[in-house]
């Protein structure tokens, strides 16, 4: 079983022990396959399938994925309206690269106000956005305003997120912690932008960032 290093050389010896043939014409194969494969997600998983006091991570397991950051927006102003969820922007909201991106998820701040909104809906080059909650504070056709994302989503697929994620352009690392810990340390009426050092896993597949 050492000398074994592909997945085919696995289920061959498997098959071969079993005395079934080895050419894929066994009515085993297939099942040869899918009892592999519950081994490796045993092993994954931390190797605590018969000993639960195991959790290794397997770094033969590991991959590696870009998350490409937004900059904060802050372009033309915002009509927003006192008790209506509904606002617009002077002119559509283009990222610097010029690519445009519905800006549904992020965050709106109307300067010089407290309260921060989600934009719930956003539709791609469109000027109208809705608010996860009604505007509060007096009506202003001209608001100058910052809006921001905080929170990415991940790959589909991850597994077990690993900590810290590496920062690129200074090569730092940027470490986890717990999400009432983000909140409490750094809520977002107190938020700062800039380049982040800790993010928080809100969901299985998505972060969020302390600025």
């Amino acid at each position: 079983m050492a000398n074994l290093s592909t997945s085919e050389e696995i289920i061959a010896d498997a098959l071969f022990r079993s005395a079934e043939p080895t050419d894929g014409t066994s009515d085993y194969a297939d099942n040869a396959v899918i009892w592999l494969n519950r081994v490796y997600r045993g092993l994954y998983m931390g190797g605590n399938e018969l000993d639960e006091t195991i959790n290794e991570n397997w770094n033969w397991l590991k991959a590696e994925a870009t998350l490409v950051l937004n900059p904060v927006y802050d372009t033309g102003t915002v009509s927003v309206t006192k008790n209506s969820e509904t606002a617009f922007f002077s002119a559509s909201p283009t990222d610097i690269d010029s690519n445009d991106e519905s800006k549904q998820g992020w965050f709106l701040r109307v300067t010089g106000k407290p309260d921060i909104y989600k934009l719930s809906s956003h539709i791609i080059t469109a000027t109208q956005m809705t608010l996860d909650s009604v505007y509060t504070d007096d009506t202003d056709t001209t608001a100058s305003f910052k809006l921001w994302k905080q929170d990415y989503d991940l790959q589909s697929d991850l597994l077990r997120l690993l900590n810290p994620m590496m920062e690129f352009r200074h090569k730092r690392p940027i470490y986890g912690l717990s999400e009432e810990s983000m909140e409490r340390k750094w809520p977002q009426a107190n938020i700062s932008f800039g380049s982040p050092d800790r993010f928080a896993q809100i969901s299985e597949t998505s972060v969020r960032f302390n600025k």
